[in-house]
């Protein structure tokens, strides 16, 4: 149930979905090439979302499932038939692949979230953007 006290007030529910629409956003924006600009913001749309401390490290993981959802689907269509015969398995172990890759990039950016919020605390808050803006190019690195 979404909680509206004041209308320029976030609430927690709020920025689960604002974590949804920039991850569903960004993951479109690898699929269908003419909305490649949305990945120019997504970056920024995610700090914003984690400004709010509490359950970071469950927003990351919502934006690395569902942005990693629309990475990986390419392996819902990996052909495995020169490895098994059973048509039960050559749907089933793509899939179970898809979904341990997408469920191994959401715990990663979890933690990356977590990290952020760790060092958020340390930091002065005229800081944050850079700060988080070099974390990203460290998530990047990392996953690439």
């Amino acid at each position: 149930m979404l909680k509206y006290t004041i209308f320029n007030q976030r609430t927690e529910d709020m920025d689960f979905l604002f974590c949804i629409v920039v991850a569903t956003f960004s993951g479109l924006a690898f699929i269908i090439e003419p909305l490649w600009f949305l990945l120019l913001f997504a970056p920024g749309l995610y700090f914003h979302s984690l400004i709010n401390e509490k359950s970071a490290f469950a927003k990351g993981f919502i934006f690395g499932f569902i942005f990693y959802m629309f990475n990986s689907l390419f392996l819902s269509s990996l052909d495995i038939s020169h490895i098994t015969d059973n048509l039960f398995m050559r749907k089933f172990i793509p899939f179970i692949a898809y979904v341990t890759v997408c469920l191994a990039e959401g715990i990663f950016s979890g933690v990356f979230a977590r990290v952020f919020i760790y060092i958020k605390k340390r930091v002065p808050e005229s800081s944050l953007p850079l700060v988080f803006s070099s974390l990203w190019v460290i998530y990047e690195a990392l996953l690439g």
